[in-house]
């Protein structure tokens, strides 16, 4: 197959499949976009899966990409339209370049399927890129240390294999550690959320967001200072967390969604599978009542599964700085979200952020038990 407007050959036999995203678990109720009827008649009319006999709206991950699960005489396969801002088609043959780049090297990707009879590795249609992947049922992750390690491992492996791989687009570099504009954002917040939640007092909005934006230059302070802007740049995933990995038999089967993929140092990816892994959540209708706390034990098979295959190995400023870094990505996904609309998933802003303050208060009050979890570092 060819990436399109790249070259380069894969193989085909992996998989894709489900993403529970932590907005599944609480209750989603979000609004997707749909693909079109004229448009999806026109796209699968570029590969050649037989008959359709099934067709189910896959409503996981972003709003703005719509997704359809096929059953088809071929078997079935998981239709993805990009969302727009991330659709762009050289952006899109980076990630599949790394795709094949690391499905080559026995790395459990998603199965891309080419179009036909060119063998593109997506269709531009109407100025939206769609991707046809295997589909495949498969385990969740079951909350285990044990399946932390195996997380913690594959992640190690993905690292190691990309250390190698070349690409002549510039992939993108901005993670969750001090980004700028994020002090405009939460300056909008306070607004946003009452524009949403009139009723809500603004002064305790206020002082809420404050004491985010205050938390979150007291973690990138901390991160600086065990030498984060030395530290080497790396291909990273960028979004790993539970509903990107598949499990069968207490074994990592697949890994997908790859949209996230940038140039960045190890530990964003680590201490964001860390955060991820071992976030404790609850229902939509009772923040109040979701946990403080994390899950220790899943922080400790992250790290521990990380260095079963790291190469160099963690050094202990990497470690010493991943409680912190852990605070920056749980405030920025929040902020993101949060500034946009004033809600988070359908969920008041007010209620998610005095949910999110309490858990980044339990990471600050317990960053010096984090660094030491995983084992021996360099």
């Amino acid at each position: 197959m060819t990436v399109s407007g790249k070259g380069g050959t894969m193989t085909d036999g992996t998989q894709e499949t489900t993403r529970a995203t932590p907005e599944e678990r609480r209750g989603d109720r979000r609004r997707f976009e749909q693909i079109a009827p004229d448009d999806l008649a026109a796209v699968l009319r570029r590969y050649d899966l037989g008959s359709v006999t099934n067709m189910t709206p896959f409503t996981r991950g972003s709003t703005r990409a719509p997704k359809l699960r096929l059953a088809t005489d071929a078997g079935e396969f998981l239709l993805k339209c990009r969302a727009p801002g991330q659709d762009d088609p050289e952006a899109v043959a980076f990630t599949h370049g790394v795709q094949i780049h690391l499905q080559n090297h026995a790395f459990p990707t998603a199965g891309l399927i080419g179009t036909v009879p060119d063998k593109q590795s997506m269709v531009v249609h109407n100025d939206r890129t769609y991707e046809m992947f295997h589909f495949v049922e498969g385990d969740r992750y079951d909350g285990t240390e044990a399946g932390a390690v195996q997380a913690g491992m594959m992640l190690a492996t993905l690292h190691r294999l990309l250390v190698d791989h070349r690409d002549s687009y510039d992939p993108p570099s901005l993670g969750y550690h001090m980004v700028p504009g994020f002090d405009r954002s939460v300056q909008g917040m306070p607004a946003k959320i009452h524009a949403a939640e009139p009723d809500t007092d603004e002064a305790t909005i206020s002082s809420t967001c404050e004491q985010l934006r205050k938390a979150y230059h007291v973690a990138s302070g901390r991160v600086e200072a065990e030498g984060f802007a030395g530290w080497p740049l790396g291909l990273i995933h960028g979004d790993w967390h539970p509903g990107n990995l598949m499990f069968y038999a207490g074994q990592v089967t697949a890994v997908i969604d790859f949209d996230a993929v940038r140039l960045g140092p190890r530990m964003i990816d680590i201490a964001n599978a860390a955060l991820q892994f071992s976030m404790r959540r609850g229902g939509v209708d009772d923040l109040d009542q979701w946990p403080d706390d994390f899950r220790l034990e899943a922080i400790k098979g992250i790290v521990r599964g990380y260095l079963l295959c790291a190469d160099p190995v963690l050094t202990r400023k990497e470690l010493a700085a991943m409680p912190w870094l852990m605070i920056e990505a749980t405030i920025l996904e929040s902020v993101a979200t949060v500034a946009k609309t004033g809600t988070f998933a359908g969920i008041p802003g007010s209620s998610f952020l005095a949910m999110v303050q309490r858990k980044v208060v339990w990471l600050h009050d317990h960053a010096a038990e984090i660094p030491g979890l995983g084992g021996d570092a360099a």
